[in-house]
């Protein structure tokens, strides 16, 4: 029995479609969509239709539309997330102390989220939880004696892996987003540092790292707010 597609928006049409190609398990992340000419048949939509809601779907990250070769399912809607943000910016609907709340939030939660759920009830899960750490621990130990843009990269690093330490991929998606709003002030801030400034920072994130070894929630949340209060993070208020 064929599915049908009730008449509304083309890129709603063509979204429940791609839905049900997935869910039949005909489509994966990086396949490639049906032609235009296929999707017209199947649709009921005209070639015009059809091209505006691929637009659409490109523009919202979901599909990546490659002259020559076809249309792909892709997941780049961490993009488009970070145009909407920076366009409520733009606006003045938000500024750019409430992104650094909400990266705050989102970096707090993380920490939560992967203390409670770390599984260290056995010599052997203990074992794997210092292991899944690791990265975060040999990134404290270069930040030590980072220097100009390699300060700006690792702490990045940090900060990506932090959030990762939870497992929740929509964390990851709006720490992206909101992150690259702030890339070129938290450049600035970060290469401006002093060098007792940046070991203040660096002290930061140990604190960090050493919380979620021993599933210290309370630390971790002490050293994330000290990290977004030290008195030069003001900068990272207005875009530089």
């Amino acid at each position: 029995m064929e599915t049908e597609y009730p008449k509304e928006k083309a890129y709603v049409t063509v979204i429940a479609y791609i839905k049900q190609l997935v869910q039949d398990g005909q489509l994966a992340f990086g396949g490639k969509l049906p032609s235009e000419r296929e999707m017209m048949a199947t649709l009921g939509l005209g070639r015009n239709s059809i091209r505006e809601a691929l637009r659409t779907l490109e523009n919202m990250g979901l599909i990546s539309c490659v002259h020559g070769k076809g249309n792909f399912l892709v997941n780049q809607i961490g993009e488009s997330f970070s145009s909407v943000f920076s366009m409520l910016l733009f606006l003045k609907q938000s500024n750019f102390d409430e992104v650094q709340q909400l990266r705050r939030g989102l970096e707090m939660q993380s920490l939560l989220l992967a203390i409670q759920t770390a599984d260290c009830t056995t010599a052997a899960a203990q074992a794997q939880w210092r292991q899944t750490l690791e990265p975060l621990g040999k990134l404290v130990e270069s930040m030590r004696q980072a220097t100009g843009h390699k300060r700006v990269t690792l702490d990045s690093a940090f900060h990506e892996a932090l959030i990762q330490c939870s497992a929740n991929r929509l964390f990851a998606v709006l720490q992206k987003a909101v992150s690259s709003l702030c890339e070129a002030a938290i450049e600035n801030v970060l290469t401006a540092a002093t060098d007792a400034q940046w070991q203040t920072l660096v002290d930061c994130h140990e604190t960090i790292y050493q919380s979620l070894l021993n599933r210290d929630a309370q630390a971790g949340m002490a050293a994330i707010d000290q990290h977004y209060t030290q008195p030069f993070s003001d900068s990272l208020n207005t875009p530089l």
